[in-house]
């Protein structure tokens, strides 16, 4: 498992060691650019995805101003911070922790990217949902299309699956 779940602001985390399984699914538009994507990663335990959810407060926190080299030979980019998108969203199913990020990326040609990246975590499991546009309109899952509501639909999902799978 190379490919890192965690790269917020190209920093380093050591909990990607502690994972044990990982999808990602990404939708494209007509133009093959990513729209969405999610990733489904198991950690060893639940104490990890914790870990894993304080490591990603603790980066976003220390993000600096300026250009970040990635440790996994991501592109190297200034990220910029936003309010966080979900404080007016409903509270996640209970038993599912969500955290929320709003964030502009600017590669080395001045190219900027806004992004949105939305952590859920029950138990070992956590999932990301990705928003490589989100200014743009959003393909409908379980029949919802906000950002919001298409959180929710993989809040559900994760917070109905079984006690075993995430404990």
């Amino acid at each position: 498992m190379s490919q890192p779940t965690l790269d917020l602001c190209n920093g380093s985390y050591a909990t990607e060691s502690q994972r044990t399984a990982r999808l990602q699914d990404i939708i494209q538009d007509g133009n093959g650019n990513s729209v969405l994507s999610t990733e489904a990663v198991l950690y060893q335990s639940a104490a990890d995805s914790a870990r894993a959810i304080q490591e990603l407060k603790t980066v976003a926190a220390r993000c600096p101003h300026s250009a970040v080299t990635s440790p996994v030979g991501e592109p190297t980019v200034t990220t910029k911070f936003d309010p966080a998108p979900d404080a007016r969203w409903p509270a996640p199913p209970a038993g599912v922790e969500r955290l929320a990020f709003s964030f502009t990326t600017t590669d080395a040609q001045g190219r900027s990217s806004p992004s949105i990246a939305v952590y859920l975590r029950r138990g070992k499991a956590l999932m990301g949902v990705y928003f490589s546009n989100p200014t743009v309109p959003q393909p409908a899952i379980g029949g919802s299309s906000s950002l919001q509501d298409i959180v929710g639909v993989f809040a559900s999902r994760l917070a109905q699956l079984s006690s075993s799978s995430v404990t």
